[in-house]
């Protein structure tokens, strides 16, 4: 064994870190990959494609028969069971059909479902509106401490841990656009 990797679910934006350099140290040492728990890995048939595609051997742990020679043989078993699940329940939705079963359409409640929408922008806008003060806060902090830049604020708030709305770094765009909601 020439090296160990650990992952754990869930993955960040659909990444798997640890596997990419398990993978780049296989191909540099012309190694097998032994993965620990196929059977566990979520989207396993396509990172089991990447593996293959990268010219990795590989073995599974808890399921040795499947492999590097074996996992083609996996992806079309895997290709017709999709299918025939797909066609099992396009023929019982046309079963229905046939039947007289009405599917999707207006079963009376629409005006119902319209509130839902609206309940949830409107909670969604309160909650960016809440984020945005606390932001604006620590902007108007940061200036009073003599950083009046874009980037220079947008570097502080990443230096304090303050994360963008959508979880990740400030930039200076993202700060202008706080400013301007609340210096109007």
């Amino acid at each position: 064994m020439i090296g160990e990797f650990i992952e754990l679910e869930p993955l960040e934006a659909g990444e798997r870190t640890a596997l990419n350099e398990a993978v780049q140290l296989c191909k540099n040492e012309r190694a097998t990959l032994l993965i620990g728990q196929i059977d566990r890995m979520r989207s396993g048939i396509r990172w089991l494609g990447y593996i293959a595609t990268e010219g990795v051997k590989f073995r599974g742990a808890d399921v040795p028969q499947i492999n590097h020679l074996s996992y083609n043989q996996l992806v079309s078993s895997d290709y017709y069971w999709r299918r025939e699940m797909g066609q099992k329940v396009s023929d019982a939705l046309a079963e229905a059909k046939d039947r007289g079963l009405t599917l999707g359409g207006d079963r009376g409640n629409s005006a119902g479902l319209k509130l839902g929408p609206a309940a949830s922008a409107t909670a969604r806008q309160a909650k960016a509106m809440r984020r945005d003060a606390a932001t604006w806060a620590a902007i108007e902090d940061v200036r009073y401490r003599g950083v009046t830049s874009l980037t220079g604020i947008a570097k502080r708030l990443n230096q304090r841990g303050h994360r963008a709305p959508r979880g990740g770094a400030w930039s200076p765009a993202q700060v202008q656009t706080v400013i301007k909601k609340f210096e109007r």
